[in-house]
């Protein structure tokens, strides 16, 4: 049975984007954010540069087909994600871990890792 206290609708730039488990937020990003954009990049620091379709990453991020696609064409805009080749009718994308996004990965990782913790 579908629990409708366990879920929340999330917003991006001031529209909604779907609804999610707060259960799928566990990663460092999307822990502090909570935002399908972060889960996103939590997904970034797990796949590294392997080449991923939107079907792939949302079935790994737990969010819908168009909350993904947003999220990447949204990344796409900052050049943390790139799109590669078409695997069939499928788009790929690759994110941009060895330089765009490696500091803010490292960040992440310090976060999760309790450094970033102020007392």
């Amino acid at each position: 049975m579908f629990n409708w206290a366990s879920h929340r609708g999330l917003y991006l730039g001031g529209w909604a984007v779907g609804r999610v488990e707060l259960d799928a937020f566990d990663g460092p990003f999307s822990s502090l954010f909570r935002s399908p954009i972060a889960r996103v990049l939590d997904e970034a620091r797990i796949v590294g540069n392997m080449e991923q379709t939107v079907s792939m990453l949302s079935d790994s991020t737990n969010l819908d087909y168009k909350t993904v696609k947003s999220a990447l064409e949204h990344l796409i805009g900052f050049g943390y994600v790139r799109r590669t080749r078409k695997i069939g009718n499928a788009q790929a994308y690759r994110f941009n871990v060895e330089n765009e996004l490696h500091n803010l990965l490292r960040c992440a990782e310090e976060i999760q890792h309790g450094k970033g913790k102020t007392s």
